[in-house]
C-alpha cells in the first residue's frame, strides 16, 4: 500500500485522521502501525490482527491500557475501535535502549497496577496446548515436566498480579526520560516472574545475570532473594522460552533458533530430551 492510499485509508477511519500525513508505518507480527501528523499532534494509529491465538480479548486490552495509562506508564489512548480492529494513540518517540535501573521501576508499577476485573488469568498450560496442538506434537511428553516447574514456581513468595506478558522490543518505548509500554494482547494475571524473564531477556546487558536483576526487583518491592525464588525465577524462565520456541515453531520458525540456544545451556536431561523431541 502506498503512502497516499494508506493516508486515504487512514483518512476514513476516523475524523481525528481527517487531515493526516502518514511519516511512517511499522509491522509487528499482530499489529501494523503508522505514525501519523494530524495537526500538530503525532499520532499513533494501530490496524490490529483480527487474528489472535490465545489472546486477551480486544475490551479488556482496552481496559488494561486505560488503567496503564492512569499509572503514566502507557500513552494516551484517543480512540479504540474493536469493531474495524484500530486504536489511536499519542506518539511517543524512542530515544535509545532502557536500562536496568529503569526496567525494574516500570515492572514494579506494572505489578502492582490494579487489574481490571475483566482481566483474565494467564493459562501457561493452555498456551504450551495450544502450540503443541498446531505442531501435532503429543502434549503427553511434555506437560509433566512443565507441570513441575510450574510447581516449583507456585512455591514462590510473590503474588500474581498484572503482567503484560510480551515485553519484546516493539512493545516498550525509551523516550530518553521514562518507559512506556504499548500493545496489551497478551496482557493479564500472571506471575511477575514472567516479565521479569522478558525484560531480562529482551533489554539487559547479558553481562548482568537474570538472578542479579531479579534480586534488583526483590528489593524493590521488599522481598528477599534465597534458593525458594531462585529455583522459582529459574522455572519462570524456563517455561517462558518454551512457550517462545512452541510459539515460533508453529508461527515464526525464524525466531526458534533464539529460544533454542537459550533452551540447550539449560542443563537438565528432561529439558534436553524434550528438545530432542520438538526437532524430530
Amino acid at each position: 500500500m502506498t503512502d497516499t492510499s494508506l493516508q486515504q485509508t487512514l483518512r476514513a477511519l476516523h475524523p481525528s485522521l481527517a487531515n493526516c500525513i502518514v511519516a511512517f508505518t511499522l509491522s509487528g507480527t499482530a499489529n501494523n502501525v503508522a505514525k501519523v501528523r494530524s495537526g500538530r499532534q503525532s499520532l499513533a494509529v494501530r490496524r490490529m490482527s483480527p487474528v489472535r491465538d490465545a489472546a486477551t480479548p480486544r475490551s479488556v486490552e482496552r481496559e488494561i491500557w486505560l488503567t496503564l495509562h492512569q499509572q503514566s506508564i502507557a500513552p494516551e489512548l484517543l480512540h479504540w475501535d474493536s469493531v474495524h480492529q484500530f486504536c489511536i494513540s499519542k506518539w511517543i518517540d524512542a530515544d535509545g535502549a532502557p536500562s536496568s535501573a529503569q526496567l525494574v521501576p516500570l515492572l514494579v508499577t506494572l505489578h502492582t497496577s490494579p487489574a481490571p476485573d475483566s482481566c483474565p488469568q494467564i493459562d501457561i498450560l493452555q498456551g504450551i496446548r495450544f502450540y503443541l496442538d498446531e505442531l501435532a506434537i503429543p502434549v503427553s511428553d511434555f506437560l509433566p515436566h512443565f507441570q513441575q516447574l510450574l510447581a516449583t514456581l507456585e512455591l514462590s513468595q510473590l503474588n500474581t498480579g498484572l503482567c503484560h506478558n510480551d515485553l519484546v522490543a516493539g512493545n516498550l518505548i525509551n523516550d530518553g526520560s521514562q518507559l512506556w509500554l504499548i500493545d496489551f494482547e497478551y496482557s493479564g494475571i500472571n506471575h511477575p516472574y514472567f516479565d521479569v524473564c522478558s525484560a531480562w531477556m529482551t533489554f539487559v546487558d547479558p553481562k548482568e545475570s537474570l538472578n542479579d536483576f531479579a534480586k534488583a526487583y526483590l528489593t524493590a518491592i521488599e522481598r528477599e532473594f534465597n534458593e525458594t525464588e531462585h529455583q522459582a525465577l529459574a522455572s519462570a524462565y524456563e517455561l517462558s522460552l518454551w512457550l517462545g520456541l512452541l510459539w515460533a515453531a508453529a508461527k515464526q520458525p525464524d525466531w526458534r533458533s533464539q529460544y533454542e540456544q537459550r533452551l540447550n545451556k539449560i542443563d537438565h536431561p528432561v529439558t534436553q530430551w524434550l528438545l530432542v523431541q520438538l526437532g524430530q
